[in-house]
């Protein structure tokens, strides 16, 4: 089924094969193909498709999807003395991020934590809720995070309850 302008030799005379049905090979670039909805397992992905060949449903593209929209959660509350998991402030996303730069200040405009150049799902991006060893007061603190997501880069702010 895969072959296109397919002959046969045959002898006039009395009609036996000279030469055997023989045909051009149909490959992913030559023949007719179909694109198929599937799924590629990845739940990040939209618009999951493959493409597969006509005459013998052989693939030609894998199953492949979009990358959907990022999904970025920036928690507001975190208690660095508890027993939870709630107790570092991190950046939390369906990807990993490069994190341009991710600053938090205090009430006063002062700079308690700084992260450059590193990615979210580094335990530099992890805030442990102190200023040099020392843990801070309880508050509302400031955060200011520019992140790349595949050459898209964006900025976040957003406020902060460090509880103890």
């Amino acid at each position: 089924p895969c072959t296109s302008n397919d002959v046969v030799s045959v002898l006039i005379s009395d009609g036996s094969e000279c030469i055997p049905c023989i045909g051009e090979t149909v490959d992913c670039t030559t023949g007719p193909s179909t694109i198929i909805l599937c799924d590629d397992g990845d739940s990040d992905t939209t618009n999951d498709v493959a493409t597969i060949l006509d005459c013998d449903g052989s693939i030609c593209i894998p199953c492949a999807g979009t990358p959907g929209p990022l999904k970025l959660y920036i928690p507001n509350v975190f208690n660095p003395n508890s027993t939870s998991r709630n107790d570092q402030f991190q950046l939390f996303s369906s990807k990993e991020l490069l994190i341009n730069y991710m600053y938090i200040f205090d009430r006063w405009g002062n700079r308690v934590f700084s992260v450059e150049g590193t990615t979210n799902f580094s335990d530099d991006a992890k805030w442990n809720g102190k200023f040099n060893d020392q843990d801070l007061p309880p508050g509302l603190y400031v955060l200011m995070v520019e992140y790349d997501d595949q050459g898209k880069v964006s900025k976040e702010s957003a406020d902060i309850l460090l509880m103890h």
